[in-house]
C-alpha cells in the first residue's frame, strides 16, 4: 500500500494475446492494482477458467483478496471478491472451503475498525493466521490474517530503527511473509529475517531469526523437494556469517 500506484506507462504495452489471468498478474506487478483487479474480475467470472486450471484460479483469487487487504485496506470489497468466490459454481471446494474462512476473517476486520498498528496487534494476528491455517485443510485459511499483519508490521519498520521491538517486528514480518509466500506480492522472508540478526546480533530474537532462516535455506525453502540438495558454497557462507552474528 506505500510507494507509487497506477502510474501511466509511456507506453500501451500491447497484452492483447495475454490471458487475464496473466495480464493481471503484468499489472499488479507493475504496481496498476486498479487494472490488476479488472483483469483478475474477468478471470474469476470465467468459469471455464476456474475448470481447466483449479489451481491457477484459486491463486488469482488469492492476489486479488490480497490487493483488496494489503493495499485497498478495504473490507467491503475483500467480503465482495470472497463472495464471488463462494459462489463461482465451478471454483475447487477447498478454495471455497477457505473463503468461507476469510469471510469470518474479514467481518472481525471490518467490526474492529482500524486499531492502532502495534507489535502486540501483529503479533496476535500471525498466531491466529497460523492457527486458521492449521486447521483448514488448504493451509490457506489464515491469509486475511497474515495480510493485516503484513500491513501491520510495514508501518512499525517505516519507523525509527530506534523503536523498541524493532527487531521483533522484523523476525514477524518474516512470519507473515512465509505465509504469504504464494502470491509473492511483497513477501522477502529471508530479508527480514537476515536484517533481524544484523540489526541486533547475538540476542535471543537474532537467534530465533537465525534459526528461521537457515530453515528456510535448508529445509522448507525452494530447496525443499530435492532430496540430493546441498547447499552451494555461497549459502554456506551466509549461513557460517549469520551464526557467527546471531550466537
Amino acid at each position: 500500500d506505500q510507494g507509487s500506484q497506477n502510474i501511466l506507462f509511456s507506453f500501451d504495452p500491447d497484452l492483447l494475446k495475454f490471458k487475464p489471468i496473466e495480464r493481471a498478474n503484468f499489472y499488479a506487478a507493475v504496481r496498476q492494482f486498479d487494472r490488476a483487479l479488472d483483469e483478475y474480475d474477468r478471470a474469476l467470472t470465467d468459469p471455464k477458467f476456474a475448470e481447466a486450471s483449479p489451481r491457477e484460479w484459486t491463486l488469482g483469487a488469492k492476489k486479488s483478496l490480497a490487493i483488496a487487504v494489503r493495499v485497498k485496506r478495504n473490507p467491503s470489497l475483500a467480503l465482495e471478491l470472497v463472495s464471488r468466490i463462494i459462489d463461482a459454481k465451478t471454483s475447487p471446494e477447498m478454495t471455497k472451503e477457505a473463503a468461507s474462512v476469510w469471510r469470518q476473517s474479514i467481518k472481525e476486520w471490518r467490526n474492529a475498525g482500524s486499531p492502532k498498528p502495534t507489535l502486540v496487534e501483529g503479533k496476535r494476528l500471525v498466531l491466529k493466521a497460523q492457527a486458521l491455517s492449521s486447521a483448514t485443510h488448504s493451509n490457506d485459511g489464515g491469509l486475511v490474517y497474515y495480510l493485516r499483519a503484513s500491513t501491520i508490521f510495514h508501518e512499525l519498520l517505516r519507523g525509527a530503527k530506534t523503536n523498541p521491538g524493532y527487531a521483533e517486528a522484523l523476525y514477524y514480518a518474516g512470519m507473515a511473509g512465509e505465509g504469504l509466500k504464494e502470491i509473492n506480492l511483497w513477501t522477502f522472508d529471508e530479508a527480514y529475517y537476515e536484517a533481524c540478526v544484523r540489526f541486533k546480533p547475538h540476542s535471543d530474537i537474532s537467534k530465533k531469526c537465525y534459526s528461521r532462516f537457515e530453515a528456510l535455506q535448508l529445509f522448507i525453502g525452494k530447496y525443499y523437494a530435492d532430496e540430493q540438495f546441498a547447499p552451494s558454497i555461497e549459502v554456506k557462507k551466509k549461513l557460517a556469517e549469520l551464526k557467527t552474528l546471531a550466537y
